[in-house]
């Protein structure tokens, strides 16, 4: 990886129909983050925005960094919390205000009122949380309807919750992918997410107490997509950051539009976008070059 760009934009980011309009930053006002102003590190994972405002950012080396609009704090000065490990893949929160944080050696769950790590109380008889969050994690996420789906080496996991924040129920579905990464998100809206292993897309369900597979799509299959980076609905239409470029389709599978970044094999260059709207005026631009 040779530079990651981290950009803020404070303006409306206006996508319209064309996605070539997203070439014209230009327009707007740009601040950076990187090494030089405050980061830690600047290979970056993920960006997430919490229910108090902080923006947390998870790199690869630095650990998890809280930024709050003028300061970054990670390690030991985010209010002496210590955490797993600097290698940070990306977070969530639950709603009951406990960030679950991924990281490569485990998941751990932050409580924001006391700022510091807890374990929640798990009602008697389902899998053992504890046991699950020590696993090697790969990406954490809660869906619309309160659940967190956390993936790790080999398994997903949907743990739902009760009015108090208990854990009471625990669902797992095993799988298999030789891929760095395992995007899962409920951009349907409908607490059954999206997932993408072997340059497939499996929508997953909870059903008769298992996690079964609802629908798949496998129009991606044979165009050199080795993983995706990024999943999100807009305009109705499903958005795929990908290793082989950026590709639009319909929620029925159908390739709308694909645009595939060229360069010479001997370069090897990579480029993937994630896109995170926060609100209808905040963007936040993660550009990765490899």
């Amino acid at each position: 990886m040779k530079y990651v760009l981290l950009t803020l934009l404070i303006e409306l980011l206006s996508m319209a129909n064309s996605v070539a309009q997203i070439q014209l930053f230009e327009q707007y006002d740009v601040s950076y983050l990187n090494i030089m102003t405050g980061l830690p590190n600047n290979f970056v994972n993920d960006i997430f925005m919490d229910s108090r405002g902080f923006v947390w950012i998870a790199t690869q080396s630095g650990g998890l960094v809280r930024y709050d609009g003028y300061n970054c704090y990670f390690g030991t000065r985010i209010q002496g919390l210590s955490l797993r490990s600097n290698s940070c893949r990306n977070l969530t929160e639950d709603r009951y205000h406990r960030l679950w944080v991924s990281f490569d050696e485990g998941t751990s769950i932050v409580d924001l009122d006391m700022m510091r790590q807890v374990m929640p109380k798990v009602k008697p008889g389902i899998l053992d949380l504890n046991k699950i969050i020590s696993e090697r994690s790969v990406r954490v996420m809660t869906d619309s309807k309160g659940c967190i789906w956390l993936v790790t080496m080999g398994y997903i996991y949907r743990i739902a919750f009760n009015n108090q924040g208990e854990v009471v129920q625990i669902l797992s579905f095993s799988y298999k992918a030789n891929t760095p990464d395992v995007i899962i998100t409920d951009i349907d809206q409908d607490g059954c997410p999206w997932v993408c292993l072997n340059s497939t897309l499996v929508k997953l369900k909870a059903q008769g107490g298992r996690l079964q597979v609802a629908k798949t799509i496998s129009s991606l299959k044979n165009t050199g997509i080795a993983f995706l980076s990024a999943l999100i609905k807009y305009q109705g239409k499903y958005w795929l950051g990908t290793n082989h470029g950026l590709y639009i389709m319909n929620p029925n599978g159908t390739v709308l539009k694909a645009f595939r970044y060229t360069g010479k094999k001997e370069i090897c260059l990579m480029i993937l976008f994630r896109v995170y709207l926060f609100s209808a005026s905040l963007c936040w631009l993660v550009h990765i070059v490899v």
